[in-house]
């Protein structure tokens, strides 16, 4: 219908531009003023043929231009505004009338006319029509002034509803009056206004980009709203709620630990063993993970489905057992199996073959990789230690004494031990246990250091005995004394505590063995020669016999002293030797 009524208003404004002489022809035929005889008159029907049609809205727009005269019926007729002029608005309703939006209905001519129109009339129902129309009218976004004058104008109008005394020209007023009033209506726009103010003045930071941007670009679509003097309420509140939903969904810059933690994950995985397929999801996801987590406007969503697809890729990694072959096999083919039983190495060594047989075979399987993987595992692990070795070892270690042992050495022999302790007490010792253990135990072994801090004290105790002061002892005793000096210094870390005893036992024996030698500067020295050479000349004969025994038994152990030599004399001997001639020489007894 709004189709019709488009293209019926646009012939209408065609028709208001035409000159005269285009409509000359088209008067109303002779005898149209004949309704003037008629007690009612139908609104529109111009030409009296008793109907209302396009040609009727013709004639009144003719009118208007000046074309063609009326006549007082054809006027009365053609004002179906009832306002007392005849316009384009007449025109206008005539279409409505045509197109069946609006229902003109009749007038009725008074037998008296006295200014006034019928309570009950048509001009009244107009009106009511009128007013009922603006009241239904949707008033929703316009300014409150606006619609005041709106409601003012129907308030006025409601006024002549039902009046005796309401003329027609105060009926058409009324009804121009909210029609104008309709017209003026202005949407409001203080609230968007309002809001696109506040947009320059809101705090983003800390949310997406992404969103703010959104934000922002509503708002420029707000200001060409407001730029267009036209818009409707409809377009005003759709700018406005654009806004609204825009900072609604301002979204915080999201927080990347998680997806930091998954790259960082992804990045340590060893996929060196893996299908080159499911490598290849792999480094795709990481790849997308990374601009993401990069990304200025990586949302919560983005961020969320590149750590699942991260997660994904990583749960649908493949295991490449062809690869992991190749390298164990390298691995078994290195193994030292010396250590190991017969008849473990020589299923181990089948493996290999197995292995072997797989890996040079281009038609071969991931499957048969796999058994054949997994028949090598199990051969390395079936490996039975051969523990001849370590329980030698073991037996040596336990039953070496260690004291004359350094603490450090012994501390490492006792680790050594109770390492050994705890792989025999572990039913689940690998071979690997047992050659370490075995290992550990050989180096303690070998690495025990004696203790020499007690023979190098008495080394340092001898050094002036045999040094300096070497010439205060008799030569022989200093020799012995030498000697045992220069084999224990010989002695070191390495020998035996045994060897360091015995040569600590040698040193300190001839150390106390010196003897220290007579000093002929000495008092007893002299005293000795003294009383040797007067016990010498003693006439024997003078004397009893018993006492000059006593006195040549005195003089011969002299003559045994001095005859050892003054480097060999003792110096205790020579103090206790000259007391004794003394003795014996005042023991003398006269015959």
């Amino acid at each position: 219908m709004k189709k019709y009524l488009s293209i019926i208003l646009t012939v209408v404004m065609l028709f208001s531009c035409l000159s005269a002489e285009v409509f000359a022809a088209s008067e109303p035929a002779n005898g149209a003023g004949s309704v003037k005889a008629a007690q009612k008159i139908k609104l529109g029907d111009v030409d009296g043929d008793g109907d209302v049609d396009i040609l009727d809205a013709r004639y009144v727009l003719l009118n208007t231009v000046k074309s063609m005269s009326f006549d007082e019926m054809q006027n009365l007729a053609a004002d179906v505004t009832l306002d007392g002029k005849i316009t384009i608005l007449d025109a206008k309703w005539i279409l409505e009338n045509v197109v069946g939006t609006r229902n003109l209905g009749e007038i009725t001519l008074p037998e008296e006319d006295d200014g006034f129109v019928d309570p009950d009339g048509d001009e009244m129902k107009a009106l009511k029509q009128e007013i009922d129309t603006a009241k239904g009218a949707d008033t929703e976004g316009y300014t409150a002034q606006s619609i005041e004058s709106l409601n003012n104008a129907v308030a006025d109008a409601e006024k002549l509803l039902g009046k005796d005394n309401v003329t027609a020209e105060q009926i058409a007023k009324a009804i121009e009056d909210i029609q104008v009033a309709q017209k003026a209506l202005v949407t409001d726009t203080s609230a968007l206004e309002k809001a696109v103010k506040d947009a320059y003045l809101k705090n983003t930071t800390g949310y997406l980009i992404s969103t703010v941007d959104a934000y922002y670009e509503a708002v420029e679509q707000a200001k060409k709203v407001l730029a267009d003097k036209n818009a409707s309420p409809s377009q005003v509140a759709e700018a406005l709620a654009a806004i609204e939903e825009a900072q609604a969904n301002f979204e915080p810059v999201p927080d990347k630990t998680e997806l930091k933690a998954a790259i960082s994950e992804a990045e340590e995985l060893d996929t060196e063993y893996m299908t080159p397929e499911s490598v290849e999801l792999l480094t795709k996801a990481l790849e997308n993970a990374k601009a993401v987590n990069s990304g200025e406007r990586s949302s919560a969503a983005q961020i969320k489905e590149a750590i699942d697809a991260l997660k994904e890729a990583q749960a649908a990694l493949v295991f490449d057992y062809k690869a992991q072959l190749v390298k164990d096999l390298a691995a078994a083919e290195e193994l030292d199996t010396a250590y190991y039983t017969k008849d473990t190495v020589d299923a181990l060594n089948q493996a290999i073959e197995q292995a072997r047989a797989v890996t040079e075979d281009p038609a071969s399987t991931q499957e048969s990789a796999k058994a054949a993987l997994e028949a090598l595992e199990n051969a390395i692990e079936a490996l039975e230690f051969d523990t001849s070795e370590f329980d030698s070892a073991y037996e040596a270690a336990t039953a070496i004494d260690p004291n004359g042992y350094t603490s450090a050495s012994k501390s490492a022999l006792s680790k050594a031990i109770e390492q050994a302790d705890a792989v025999k007490a572990n039913p689940d010792a690998a071979a690997e246990d047992y050659i370490s253990a075995t290992q550990a135990l050989n180096d303690a072994i070998e690495g025990l250091k004696s203790d020499l801090t007690s023979l190098q004290r008495l080394i340092k105790n001898c050094s002036d005995q045999v040094g300096r002061f070497a010439d205060k002892y008799t030569k022989s005793s200093i020799a012995v004394l030498q000697q045992a000096y220069d084999k224990a210094n010989e002695i070191t870390e390495n020998n035996t505590p045994a060897e360091v005893q015995a040569a600590y036992d040698a040193l300190e024996a001839a150390k106390n063995a010196a003897v220290k030698r007579v000093d002929v500067n000495d008092m007893d020295y002299a005293l000795f020669t003294a009383y040797l050479k007067k016990a010498r000349s003693t006439n024997f004969e003078e004397y009893t016999d018993e006492s000059v025994q006593k006195l040549k038994a005195a003089i011969e152990q002299a003559e045994a002293l001095e005859a050892l030599g003054v480097e060999e004399m003792p110096a205790d001997d020579v103090a206790d030797c000259w007391p004794v001639l003394q003795s014996a020489i005042q023991g003398l007894v006269k015959k």
